[in-house]
C-alpha cells in the first residue's frame, strides 16, 4: 500500500497556535503512523517534516514504522538530500511523477496550477483557510490535509478509489 502525509511540522508550536493542533500533536501523528503503515508499505511525506529539533523528530518519525520513507521536500526542509537519507528517508526529491492506478500522478509540496493531464498530490495549504486564494486550483489538485487526519492517508482513498 501507498500512504501519504504532509506538513507534520514536528517541533513547531505555531501549529497549535495558528492551525488548531493540540500541544503534543507530534506524538499523535507518530502514534497514528505506527498504527496505519506497515512493512512492505511506502509512506510518501510531501514535505515540511520538522521545524525545530530536526534530527530528533526526523528519526522519531522515520523509525516509528517499517514502511519505506519517501520525501518530497517542502519549503521548510532545508537540509541536504543526503542529510534526509542519513536520517531515515529512503528516497528524496523536490517532486516526482509516476503512473499508478491508471492515473498520471505528480507529487509536490506546493500545489501546481493549471494541470489538465496529471493529478497533483500536494500539501502546503494545511486546510481550506490557510493561504486561501493564493493558488488557482482545479479538480486535478488533491490536498493532503493533515489537520483533519493527524496521520497518513492511503493514496487510494485520496484518489477516491
Amino acid at each position: 500500500m501507498y500512504y501519504v502525509i504532509s506538513d507534520t511540522h514536528f517541533g513547531h508550536e505555531k501549529m497549535y497556535i495558528d492551525n488548531g493542533r493540540s500541544p503534543g500533536f507530534e506524538n499523535t501523528i507518530i502514534h497514528n503512523t505506527q498504527n496505519t503503515v506497515g512493512e512492505g508499505d511506502v509512506l510518501i511525506h510531501l514535505g515540511d517534516v520538522t521545524f525545530y529539533n530536526e534530527a530528533f523528530w526526523t528519526r522519531q518519525f522515520c523509525e516509528c514504522h517499517k514502511a519505506k520513507n519517501w520525501l518530497v521536500k517542502g519549503n521548510h526542509d532545508g537540509k541536504s538530500d543526503n542529510w534526509y537519507l542519513d536520517h531515515g528517508f529512503d528516497f528524496v526529491a523536490r517532486r516526482f511523477q509516476t503512473k499508478m492506478f491508471g492515473k498520471k500522478l505528480l507529487f509536490t509540496h506546493i500545489p501546481e496550477e493549471g494541470l489538465t493531464d496529471v493529478t497533483n498530490i500536494h500539501g502546503h495549504l494545511h486546510n481550506d483557510e490557510h493561504r486561501a486564494g493564493q493558488y488557482q486550483l482545479n479538480e486535478n489538485n488533491v490536498l493532503v490535509q493533515i489537520e483533519s487526519t493527524l496521520g497518513p492517508v492511503s493514496l487510494q482513498k485520496l484518489l477516491g478509489m
